[in-house]
């Protein structure tokens, strides 16, 4: 009987950042997680390096596959990651001793959305997962075992969230692309409400949670449309409720009880991108909503004249970006002054429509009209309320060089003024952001860049030397060598062109890469120690049909 040697996957290389996972930090805000494949990357920012990457292993491969990370979740305990994979496993590693804590099985697809329960009395032992077969499961951490699981969802569960409602009423929040809001309550393993009005998947959701107040709970929304969605608990069901009335709220199980209550909405100026992802800053001032395509700038000059003419001098000028865009959140006192400014304009208004030379002292004494006079989505009986835009102002604006897969704020903030915002891009790469907030408002900067470590495109070739000690790989912009042992980037050249193939020459001392304009670029490697260093010293011209005949030629 002959045997066959079996191949199992190994270890990647060259990945910052998966493009299907989320970026996180730890708690000192000095370390960022971010999915590697099949493992989780952690980060250096400061040095700009990978000091640990956290993996498992199967012993029945290949009977058992291997799932990507596509969701990452840091543990109240300040000394864990939990990552949810493809497969529908969730994964707990401990990051300062790099050992696999704990794997929960129970979603039979991938798992969308994770969240803890990191209220004092839980002591961070609760966490909700939710996966794209519709199902949210709660998880005892000491056991290590299933509390309860929710399925009335119809499409995949988008993202998770604790509230408490007072002392007394723990909530969970959940989003769907089935365009429903709903609200759990954790005592009674019941839904409590369904919040409807969506007419689009929800892809997102930031909840400002506060245990002492309920009336400073919020809760938003962002969907596959442009607006950001408000909600806040109703005052009947706060925790300045009475007994009788909470009791209501945890025996009601038919959906009709209001909890949360919409209080208008807010428009992005990413147009009909879905907003993929909603995040607050440590200090609750600062809402930032991603959108999942390109933002477009589109400057119009039109002669009004007739069509053709129009037509002919129509310009444009487009500038396609990738943005972030960031919000401020008012505190009480600064909403307050804004809801009477906003009342008193649409009064005001109302009474004089008939004017058409009205202009409000306000708006003139600030040079322009106000943004949102009211809000179309509630009814007039609610415009004198407090409303989302009174709460929600527009701050400023990161641009980024690619498509933005994730980001996450610092929770550890250098400055009461200023935040750090880590965005993961989907180019291999994770940039770092200022963004002032204070009194002196300002443009976000980018601060640093980690991209040396990974190909920016995909890899279009390999090669192995003869000795097995280096590794070559090329992508659209650059040629990298790799060493075989620490599995470390150790040189870069960018080359001209667009490289699509690459060897090492016999004795391993140089490297030739072919490009698809039909140049053949030669690079000489010294080796100084464990440094490796490109020098390019030959460019040849030749067909592309007759590189790989001629590579050993050229040598």
């Amino acid at each position: 009987m002959k045997s066959y040697y079996r191949y199992v996957p190994g270890q990647t290389i060259g990945v910052i950042n998966s493009p299907d996972s989320n970026v996180v930090y730890d708690f000192t805000g000095k370390l960022a997680f971010t999915g590697g494949v099949q493992t989780v990357g952690v980060w250096n920012l400061r040095q700009a390096s990978q000091v640990r990457a956290l993996a498992y292993d199967i012993p029945n491969y290949p009977y058992s596959q291997y799932g990507e990370v596509v969701t990452l979740a840091r543990c109240p305990d300040k000394v864990s990651i939990c990552a949810g994979y493809s497969t529908g496993e969730v994964r707990i590693f401990n990051y300062v001793t790099g050992t696999l804590t704990a794997t929960l099985r129970g979603h039979r697809s991938a798992v969308t959305s994770i969240a803890f329960d990191e209220d004092p009395s839980s002591a961070g032992t609760i966490v909700a997962t939710g996966g794209a077969d519709c199902d949210i499961i709660v998880w005892d951490l000491v056991s290590f075992t299933a509390m309860a699981r929710f399925h009335e969802h119809k499409d995949a569960v988008t993202a998770l969230a604790f509230i408490s409602n007072g002392p007394t009423q723990k909530l969970i929040a959940s989003t769907s692309k089935d365009a429903l809001v709903k609200i759990w309550d954790l005592d009674t393993r019941h839904c409590v409400q369904t919040i409807v009005g969506h007419r689009s998947e929800i892809w997102s959701m930031a909840v400002i949670n506060d245990r002492n107040e309920p009336s400073k709970v919020r809760l938003y929304t962002g969907a596959a449309d442009e607006l950001i969605r408000g909600y806040r608990i109703s005052v009947n069901t706060s925790g300045d409720a009475t007994n009788d009335e909470v009791q209501q709220v945890k025996v009601n199980v038919d959906h009709t009880q209001e909890i949360f209550k919409y209080f208008g909405c807010i428009k992005r100026s990413a147009g009909l991108d879905r907003c993929t992802s909603l995040s607050i800053n440590s200090a609750k001032n600062v809402l930032a909503a991603q959108s999942a395509g390109k933002t477009i700038d589109v400057s119009v000059y039109l002669l009004p004249i007739i069509l053709i003419i129009l037509l002919l001098s129509l310009f444009l000028s487009v500038s396609v970006s990738f943005v972030l865009q960031l919000f401020k959140i008012r505190d009480a006192t600064e909403s307050k002054k804004k809801m009477k400014r906003r009342v008193k304009r649409v009064k005001t208004k109302s009474e004089q429509s008939s004017s058409g030379n009205f202009v409000d002292d306000d708006e003139a004494a600030e040079g322009g009209t106000d943004e949102v006079a009211q809000d179309d989505t509630l009814p007039a009986s609610s415009q004198s309320d407090l409303l989302l835009v009174d709460e929600l102002e527009v701050l400023s604006t990161i641009r980024c060089s690619s498509k933005v897969r994730s980001f996450a704020f610092n929770p550890m903030p250098s400055s009461i003024s200023e935040d750090t915002a880590l965005i993961s891009l989907t180019n291999n790469t994770l940039e770092l952001y200022k963004v002032p907030h204070g009194i002196h408002l300002g443009i976000p900067s980018k601060s640093s860049i980690i991209d040396l470590q990974g190909h920016r495109s995909d890899v279009r070739g390999l090669s192995v030397s003869t000795d097995g000690n280096v590794i070559a790989s090329c992508s659209a912009e650059s040629v990298k060598l790799w060493s075989s042992r620490s599995l470390a980037t150790t040189g870069t050249c960018f080359v001209e062109g667009y490289c699509i193939s690459t060897c090492f020459a016999p004795g391993g001392r140089y490297v030739l890469t072919g490009t698809k304009d039909g140049r053949l670029q030669v690079s000489n490697v010294f080796i100084f120690g464990i440094l490796l260093v490109f020098y390019d010293f030959l460019t040849i011209r030749s067909q592309p049909n007759l590189f790989l005949l001629n590579v050993k030629m050229v040598c």
